[in-house]
């Protein structure tokens, strides 16, 4: 294994946990979100959540530090 594909790896990793904690966190808020955009879009919950969830993934990618850069 390379070292890019450690540093991919382990920075999926701390998004995956991340990602986690917040679904545990703030369950009630996310799933009133869904419901909400489920109601305006007039889709079913279960079509909107996989949006949801690239959109939750995206954030946490933007707000994690990238710590890898430091040691290249």
């Amino acid at each position: 294994m390379n070292s890019d594909t450690y540093e991919g790896s382990t920075q999926e990793a701390l998004v995956y946990h991340h990602l986690q904690s917040l679904r545990e966190q703030h369950r009630d808020e996310l799933e009133n979100i869904v419901r909400v955009l489920a109601s305006i879009t007039n889709i079913s919950p279960e079509q909107v959540q996989p949006y949801m969830d690239t959109l939750l993934r995206q954030l946490v990618n933007k707000g994690l530090p990238k710590i890898f850069e430091y040691f290249n």
